[in-house]
């Protein structure tokens, strides 16, 4: 959103420019590294991993690794964390 913002060059593109340094800044130091993506449904009041904000990280850096001289290996440990520990291996028995 905020690269979307700084490309149409209206509103306060440095303020853009900052939020989303902060924002990928936080991205790379605490979720990549703890894989603590956080809940994603606000109606649940206890804690509740889910995937999209884990494969959304990744899928944004696979479109931009720019952002991210490591990208590849996180966006590898990222798949890895999702399908150990969210993947649903019910199907193997058939």
């Amino acid at each position: 959103m905020f690269n979307a913002l700084i490309s149409l060059g209206v509103g306060d593109t440095a303020a853009y420019r900052k939020s989303f340094e902060l924002t990928l800044n936080w991205l790379k130091e605490y979720p990549a590294k703890t894989n603590k993506w956080g809940p994603f449904f606000e109606d649940i009041s206890v804690w509740s991993d889910t995937q999209i904000n884990a494969v959304t990280y990744a899928m944004f850096l696979m479109e931009h690794p720019e952002y991210d001289i490591n990208w590849k290996q996180t966006v590898k440990s990222i798949f890895e964390w999702v399908h150990k520990e969210l993947g649903n291996k019910e199907f193997m028995k058939y």
